[in-house]
Parts: C-alpha cells; sequence; structure tokens
C-alpha cells in the first residue's frame, strides 16, 4: 500500500512539474541566477522519435561569479526499471573561470526502450561558497514506427 501511495505521489508530481513551464518551477528569488547560469533552461522533451536514435541536446552552463566553478560529478537517475530512460551526460570541461562557458551534451539512447519515457540527469557544481546539485529533467517518445507528419499539413 505504501508502494502505491509513493508511486502515485511521484505520477502526480512528476505531470504537475512537466505542466508548468522552466520559470515556474524555479522560486521566484532564483530565477534571474538560474536563468543567467543555464541560458537553455533545465528541461528538454525530445517528443516522438524513431526507435533506435540517439538523441542528443547540449546545454550551455557559465560562470556567472567571480571565482571557479569545478563540475565534480555529472550522473543519471539510475532508476531503472519500465520507467527509466537510458540517459548519459557528458561535459565538455570540469573548470569554468569566472564568466567562462561549458557544454553539458545529454544523449538519450532510444534503442533501449519503447514508449514516452523521462529521466534526471544531476550536476554537482563545487563554489567557493559550496557545493550545488542541479537538475536536468529529459524526457522522449521512442516509437517504433513514428507518423512524421510533413510541414503544413
Amino acid at each position: 500500500m505504501t508502494r502505491i501511495v509513493l508511486v502515485l505521489a511521484f505520477v502526480a508530481s512528476f505531470v504537475a512539474f512537466n505542466s508548468t513551464d522552466f520559470a515556474s518551477a524555479i522560486p521566484n528569488r532564483e530565477r534571474p541566477r538560474c536563468y543567467e547560469r543555464f541560458p537553455d533552461g533545465l528541461i528538454h522533451d525530445f517528443g516522438k522519435v524513431p526507435t533506435g536514435t540517439q538523441c542528443k541536446r547540449v546545454f550551455r552552463i557559465v560562470n556567472t561569479s567571480d571565482a571557479s566553478m569545478r563540475i565534480t560529478s555529472v550522473r543519471s537517475s539510475g532508476c531503472g526499471g519500465a520507467g527509466a530512460i537510458a540517459l548519459r551526460g557528458s561535459m565538455d570541461r570540469f573548470t569554468l573561470r569566472p564568466r567562462d562557458e561549458g557544454k553539458l551534451e545529454i544523449t538519450v539512447d532510444t534503442r533501449r526502450f519503447i514508449g514516452a519515457k523521462y529521466g534526471t540527469l544531476y550536476l554537482v557544481v563545487e563554489t567557493n561558497k559550496g557545493t550545488e546539485e542541479f537538475r536536468f529533467i529529459i524526457q522522449a517518445d521512442s516509437v517504433y514506427n513514428p507518423k512524421v507528419k510533413e510541414p503544413g499539413k
């Protein structure tokens, strides 16, 4: 019974999270800093993609502080099971000086699942003010025979 309640709570929170835009998912006091540090946002939906596709998305990360910033960890949620997405992340560099920009490339391997799946990629950042963890929410719908609409139809 407890498992069912936890699963329902998780699904409800995910649906609520996905029904909001990026700005409403971040507290007001954090928005300017988050937009500056992550100009491409923290959420991406690849939509419907053919099974077997390697989907890639690059997120820019900007060091907005006056001190160096170090990326100490990039890891996926690793949930496993039927709801998991095959998600991988890699940084082009792990130390960003003030005002430098790095790139986080996120790859979804649709050979490993069919249907709509989502996952979380965690990015851990160390600065002179301490350690912060950021979550990138990624979704893709791997379809065996996608129906591709022609533009304008």
